[in-house]
């Protein structure tokens, strides 16, 4: 299965795509910002993943040494 997720500023918009999806059949859910954001963190979170495990203390020194180059 395959999601699109669609934002628009234009509440006109957005209902002529809810209509086509009801004329093609497509499911569809309204969701809110709270999640869309939870939902483009999880799969930013998913697409950065490495398998590998860090070092803590060398994560929070890259982390302030980055910080204090700007």
């Amino acid at each position: 299965m395959e999601a699109i997720i669609l934002k628009s500023k234009s509440p006109k918009s957005l209902e002529k795509i809810k209509e086509l999806a009801k004329t093609l059949g497509v499911e569809f859910s309204i969701i809110d910002s709270k999640i869309a954001e939870d939902l483009s963190l999880a799969n930013a979170i998913e697409v950065g993943k490495t398998g590998e495990y860090i070092d803590l203390a060398d994560f929070l020194t890259e982390l302030k040494n980055e910080r204090t180059d700007n």
